[in-house]
């Protein structure tokens, strides 16, 4: 491999100023040969590759704002006002698409072989604010030799989750103390954006603890690898909520007395359901109303079958939205037969 940099060869292909003809160090040079080697194994990923393309991506379509977004000040002449520029690293970036859920973005850190992990808490610490914006992400750290494996895992562990899991516990405070004022009727203590906070974080806020609650039932499993517990401990629609927050992969099974469904996911997205002679999406209908019975995970659990037309959100909301029409039936159902005891 060789690297030009020749002014007149740039000049004769139109680009004499182009930066990639510029002598680099072996650190920059290995860095963009790691970064090459990580898009062409992975080519079919939906990449960000430009400086306007992320800045329309996490502003327009996430509506995040700029002042959250990594960047790097430039200095011009003493003239000019200074130059921001934003995602500078270039690291690969990737987003993952599904109907009916946010994207998923994917970030990453390219590490030529450092001695130091140094650069990379500065990357994390450039990035933080702008994961704190977001639902869910992904981090992959591109490297070429496991020699800091379980260093950059503490790192990440003590530099994002940690503060992540802070604000989220921040934030169930919160929660406790603006519900305490509402459940006391001190209505007159809480603003309208209280109200309307609260209403969005009680379900938020559940679809979290139960996210977290569930990850450490994982890490109890029994010898056999198969996780178990109550529906009475969390429903049906929470447990499938958590493994689509988890991006989980198993085998569900459901049993309520007599009567046993089997769901398969993936990454999150409930692909097979079988309940009796229900097949695909109304077997997950038929469960959603379940609250006692047991569930089993088997995390190595997969099939190749895809029986849902809906993703998980959509089967969450589809079914919620057949519960409550049920509810609604079985009150007139009610009132009918309520009506008709007092005729007689």
């Amino acid at each position: 491999m060789y690297h030009l940099v020749s002014k007149t060869i740039y000049r004769r292909i139109g680009n004499e100023n182009l930066r990639n003809r510029r002598r680099h160090s072996v650190e920059f040079i290995r860095t963009r040969l790691l970064l090459l080697d990580f898009v062409l194994a992975n080519s079919s990923r939906d990449y960000l590759e430009t400086e306007p393309e992320k800045l329309r991506f996490f502003c327009e379509e996430l509506g995040i704002p700029r002042a959250v977004l990594p960047a790097k000040s430039y200095e011009g002449s003493p003239r000019t006002e200074p130059t921001l520029r934003y995602f500078v690293d270039k690291f690969p970036l990737f987003v993952e698409r599904a109907e009916s859920s946010p994207p998923t973005t994917t970030f990453s850190y390219v590490d030529p072989g450092q001695a130091s992990l140094a650069g990379f808490a500065n990357h994390l610490h450039a990035y933080l604010p702008l994961f704190r914006q977001l639902r869910d992400f992904s981090f992959l750290y591109i490297v070429n030799s496991p020699v800091h494996s379980v260093r950059v895992e503490q790192l990440f562990s003590s530099l994002v989750k940690a503060p992540l899991e802070a604000d989220v516990s921040s934030e169930i405070l919160r929660h406790f103390r603006l519900r305490n004022a509402w459940e006391l009727k001190k209505y007159g203590s809480l603003s309208a954006n209280d109200v309307e906070w609260l209403k969005e974080a009680t379900h938020r806020i559940k679809r979290v603890i139960d996210k977290i609650a569930l990850e450490k039932m994982a890490k109890t499993v029994a010898s056999d690898g198969v996780l178990r517990g109550s529906l009475s401990q969390m429903n049906v629609i929470d447990l499938v909520q958590s493994l689509e927050m988890g991006r989980k992969s198993c085998a569900l099974n459901l049993t309520n007395k007599d009567e046993k469904c089997e769901m398969y996911v993936s990454e999150g997205q409930v692909t097979h359901a079988v309940y009796g002679s229900l097949v695909g999406d109304p077997a997950v209908f038929k469960v959603l109303r379940w609250t006692e019975g047991n569930f089993q995970i088997d995390f190595e659990g997969k099939t190749s079958e895809q029986t849902t037309q809906l993703n998980t959100q959509g089967l969450l909301m589809e079914g919620l939205r057949l519960l409550d029409e049920s509810a609604k039936r079985d009150g007139d159902e009610a009132e009918e037969e309520e009506d008709v005891l007092l005729d007689s």
